[in-house]
């Protein structure tokens, strides 16, 4: 799969990231290191043992480099989350349920970039 096919599979664009990483071996460099990062990881076994403080961290450090790298869905999927946390940080009845769904929103989209990024060209 090439960058361009990436980006669209991903229901990202190609032209975005590329204005700000114009060079594609360095991009694709990138994508593949997000494979070995573990914050989505540490947001799994966060959101498992509904410790929502760590879900925040978790997921704002994850959509801060989907935002680096462009991948503009799983982005906004992650920035649904961090602002439902976000206003109910004092709210000691977190909707369990609600940030359940909204992960598995999040890992569908996660499992579909990451399974594109190893079909990326060389």
């Amino acid at each position: 799969m090439n960058l361009q096919d990436f980006f669209t599979v991903s229901g990202s664009s190609y032209e975005e990231i590329h204005n700000r990483i114009s060079s594609d071996s360095l991009l694709k460099k990138f994508l593949r290191q997000f494979l070995e990062d573990t914050t989505f990881k540490s947001l799994e076994q966060a959101i498992s043992k509904k410790e929502y403080k760590n879900v925040f961290f978790a997921s704002h450090s994850l959509k801060g480099v989907c935002s680096n790298l462009g991948l503009s869905n799983l982005e906004k999927k992650l920035i649904v989350l961090l602002e439902y946390l976000r206003t109910n940080s004092e709210n000691p009845n977190i909707d369990e349920k609600y940030c359940n769904d909204l992960f598995y929103q999040i890992k569908q989209d996660y499992e579909k970039v990451t399974n594109a990024i190893k079909t990326l060209e060389n």
